[in-house]
């Protein structure tokens, strides 16, 4: 009798130990298909470019509420250097993360040029992609665009008060080109009634001596009463 219950009880433990490592293992298994579908570089995500030896690669999440559909990367200093992306029929949508390659542009920063499915245009200034290890395209609550990436050392940055700073000094010149234009078009339409002004006074002189004496006398008085009405 001992020994039947002694046997029970090594079948009854094997059976368990059995069951927690076959749940152990499958617990496993999906934890790691999960993890690699997220963060496996080009298996789970649309390429874009041409993989190469010596191109870089840049993985870019589209974190905004509108889709990309024209993506491009240029150099910062001479935005017709670089490379524009095929994005597809409805482009980068919103959520989505692709990889990009591209080759690199000697040390250069680089721009990202990119328009939204509503029309409207973002650039993002002065990145050394070259450094970036993911990168996401954010919108603040003021609308400016901006990226937070992630470098190589695994530290994560945020572009918003560059952007930021960048967009004041650009709406402060137009301001300061739109002033300047207004006091330029005031001065020549000033300078336009002076001259008219002074040319109409002037056209009693093809009528002889006398009128033009009386002209010259009402000019006179119209400056006078002019200036005591002052």
């Amino acid at each position: 009798m001992k020994n039947y219950l002694k046997k029970a009880l090594i079948l009854l433990f094997a059976g368990l130990f059995g069951f927690l490592l076959f749940g152990l293992a499958a617990c496993t298994t999906a934890g790691a298909e999960q993890v690699s579908g997220d963060t496996s570089a080009g298996a789970a995500y649309r390429s874009l470019g041409s993989e190469t030896s010596t191109a870089l690669m840049l993985e870019v999440s589209n974190a905004t509420a509108k889709n990309i559909v024209s993506f491009a990367v240029v150099s910062s200093a001479d935005q017709a250097v670089g490379y524009s992306f095929d994005t597809g029929g409805s482009g980068i949508v919103t959520g989505e993360t692709v990889i990009m390659y591209f080759e690199p542009l000697g040390d250069a920063l680089y721009n990202i040029v990119l328009t939204y499915s509503d029309g409207t245009e973002a650039v993002l200034h002065n990145l050394d992609l070259a450094d970036v290890a993911t990168l996401k395209i954010c919108v603040s609550s003021s609308g400016i665009t901006h990226v937070e990436y992630t470098d190589s050392k695994g530290v994560r940055w945020s572009t918003l008060d560059m952007e930021l700073a960048l967009q004041q000094a650009a709406n402060e010149a137009a301001a300061a080109a739109q002033a300047a234009a207004e006091a330029e078009a005031a001065a020549a339409a000033e300078a336009a009634a002076a001259a008219q002004y002074n040319s109409s006074g002037y056209s009693y002189n093809t009528g002889g001596g006398a009128a033009s004496s009386s002209a010259s006398s009402q000019n006179s008085d119209t400056c006078v009463d002019d200036l005591i009405l002052r």
